[in-house]
């Protein structure tokens, strides 16, 4: 009888599971389609520099906005992703995709992490109060990884908040991590030994060169929309997505399905022993107030038990 797989065999079974990205639309017509709308987009875009970005944290014009996780056994709201939004006051909404690599390259990534963090958590403690015991979820920039007080200063936030580690799970991409593996291991080590849980984002865009990912100890695989969305029509992408599912589950880590839009690939999640889901199937991501009311509304019509 064959042996239980170690950590390592079993995330790299994983992640030669998904294999390589279905690859970008590169040539031909679409392709200068493409590159006329990401030019267009791009002279949309609003004249935002450091110097404003700087304001916007200072005048909190950036929130935390929260797209609910659900169990997908129960159908209860269990969770949230923390979101940041950002509504300039003249230039309107601004796209994390612009302000976010803003952050990174200018030394203000931790500060809107620690403002994101602390807007989720504070939510979380009133969700708490009003009968919701909802998981955090929060992005992790890579860059945060080199600060050898990482785990130190989220500890603390969580801890001045009242909210137990176990209770916020950090989701990194699995590219974000290749350049400076030691590194990220080390953080991210520290980030679980507080207790802390950590997810692997976007998993299904990555290579198999991934497989070196294996010495980290990640709580949760976060399956890409790429993987997910419509499943429940292509018989490749279901094998995929449930050989992820089922090798995680043999590992003993979460899975959860991110892009769910179709009751039909919820379906077929639900049916593979997917955990849990998001997706604008379910919600878009909310403000805080409109979170809170949401959950009264929702819970009083879907109740536990």
């Amino acid at each position: 009888m064959e042996g239980r797989m170690t950590y390592g065999e079993t995330i790299a079974r994983l992640l030669d599971a998904a294999g390589p990205a279905a690859p970008a639309a590169t040539e031909g017509p679409a392709h200068a389609c493409g590159a006329g709308v990401l030019q267009k987009e791009q002279s949309q875009r609003p004249p935002i520099d450091a110097v404003a970005l700087r304001y916007a944290l200072e005048r909190n014009e950036i929130n935390a906005h929260f797209q609910p996780q659900f169990d997908l056994q129960t159908d209860q709201v269990c969770g949230v992703e923390a979101l940041a939004r950002w509504h300039h006051p003249h230039f309107g909404p601004v796209a994390p995709e612009q302000f976010v690599p803003l952050a990174e390259a200018n030394g203000l990534i931790a500060d809107l992490t620690r403002t994101i963090m602390s807007q989720a958590l504070q939510e979380a403690v009133t969700a708490t109060a009003a009968g919701h015991a909802l998981s955090v979820s929060l992005n992790l920039s890579p860059m945060l990884l080199e600060s050898p007080e990482l785990s130190e200063e989220l500890g603390s936030v969580a801890q001045q908040h009242g909210v137990p580690a176990g209770r916020i799970t950090f989701e990194i991409t699995e590219r974000a991590m290749l350049p400076e593996l030691a590194v990220a291991l080390g953080a991210l080590t520290r980030l679980r030994l507080r207790g802390f849980g950590l997810s692997l984002d976007d998993y299904g865009t990555g290579r198999s060169s991934l497989r070196q990912l294996t010495r980290i100890p990640f709580s949760e695989i976060k399956i890409d929309r790429s993987l997910v969305h419509g499943a429940h029509q292509h018989q490749e992408q279901r094998a995929r997505l449930r050989a992820a599912i089922q090798i995680a589950d043999e590992l003993g880590v979460r899975t959860v399905a991110e892009g769910v839009e179709d009751f039909r690939d919820r379906q077929l999640i639900r049916h593979y022993g997917c955990a849990r889901a998001q997706g604008w199937l379910f919600k878009a991501a909310l403000s805080g107030t409109e979170l809170m009311e949401w959950l009264a509304a929702y819970n009083g019509r879907h109740p536990a038990g």
